[in-house]
């Protein structure tokens, strides 16, 4: 039988379909000119935009094959079977990622390196940074007859794909800093089921939220322009002493430290600011802000709240005693520019999606 895609369970980019019964025969046709017959069509994107899509959704990809892994198996917990999997290195003119694959089609993977693939239906994972995942309704195309297979085919002739950075794989290192063990974007509730926040120095990721409540009680501390630690105002003076310079301190510094509960749709947390980020959220410095009357400093405050807010947010599990067990700390530190719609959506791709969004959106109309 045919009838009209329903979009919400088909992931092919058609408008009708067909379903086939115990009744349907499928015979090989050898007489008929198959330039006649449509290829199939693709929404590719780009891989550089993939970590701003939605974790879960299906994306169509265009890249060549930089690396292939072997193949490994793991243990499925929900049956306790062992299962296949291959991780692969796909790249573009824009970045690299890495693709798994799984069961037969992980033995069957025989594509070399410098091979253009087209996938479809890949779904966008959020594990160590960002990955692609094919799983039955996937689909591999090898040098495919599309726009763009041969342009890539050519740089990566020329280049070998060295110009570009993989956006799969924890990033940072020793060094620390606020991409320290970097888990690319997440949702706060993937925090606990990945394990984050439990190695010995915390993980960072970005998380994309909403503050919607700052406690206005507690903005910033009093801090040495030396080492910016904490120090103690001395009855009756403006002077301090810094206990780790061991020195009075005449001229102490304010600098923010303000706690803010957040919500990214799905859960909430307290997030901690401290300088540098507090004065990226606020757009002043510290002492700017305490100089303003108290009735603005509200205003201020209430501007910011309910505003869509991208941060790089570190995660250290901290011990609270045998009593009152571990709990999550998440330090912001710093905000990070949420890109506009032509840094997304390179190459007019954005209005090319919402032509699409709003094909599907009519099927229901």
């Amino acid at each position: 039988s045919i009838k009209q895609a329903n979009k919400r369970f088909n992931t092919v980019q058609n408008d009708y379909e067909l379903t086939l019964d115990e009744n349907s025969k499928i015979e090989l046709c050898t007489e008929v000119d198959t330039h006649l017959i449509p290829h199939q069509r693709y929404n590719f994107i780009s891989i550089t935009i993939l970590p701003k899509r939605e974790p879960d959704s299906l994306c169509d990809v265009l890249g060549v094959v930089m690396t292939t892994g072997d193949i490994t198996k793991i243990i499925q917990k929900s049956n306790g079977n062992e299962l296949a999997k291959r991780t692969f290195r796909l790249a573009d003119q824009t970045a690299a990622v890495d693709v798994t694959i799984w069961g037969d089609n992980a033995y069957n993977f025989n594509y070399p390196v410098g091979t253009v693939l087209a996938l479809r239906a890949a779904r966008i994972g959020t594990f160590d940074g960002c990955s692609l995942s094919l799983s039955s309704q996937s689909a591999i195309d090898a040098n495919p007859k599309v726009n763009g297979c041969h342009e890539i085919s050519v740089w990566y002739r020329n280049t070998g794909g060295n110009d570009v950075k993989s956006i799969s794989g924890r990033q940072g290192g020793a060094g620390g800093g606020d991409d320290f063990n970097f888990r690319g974007r997440k949702y706060l509730d993937q925090v606990p089921m990945e394990g984050i926040g439990k190695s010995e120095r915390g993980d960072s990721f970005e998380l994309r939220c909403t503050p919607f409540y700052i406690n206005s009680n507690q903005l910033h501390y009093t801090a040495c322009p030396t080492c910016n630690k904490k120090v103690t105002i001395q009855p009756g003076s403006s002077s301090a002493d810094c206990e780790k310079c061991k020195k009075p301190v005449p001229n102490p510094v304010n600098r923010y430290m303000c706690s803010m509960n957040v919500s990214d749709g799905v859960a909430t947390a307290w997030v901690t600011l401290f300088n540098e980020a507090g004065e990226q959220f606020f757009g002043m410095k510290a002492d700017a802000l305490l100089q303003q009357q108290p009735e603005h400093i509200v205003q201020i405050i209430a501007s910011l709240l309910f505003k869509p807010t991208v941060m790089r947010v570190r995660a250290k599990e901290e011990s609270m005693g045998a009593d009152a067990g571990d709990r999550m700390k998440y330090t912001c530190s710093k905000i990070v520019p949420i890109q506009s719609s032509a840094d997304q959506f390179p190459n007019g791709t954005f209005a090319k999606e919402v032509d699409e969004l709003d094909k599907e959106l009519n099927l229901y109309y």
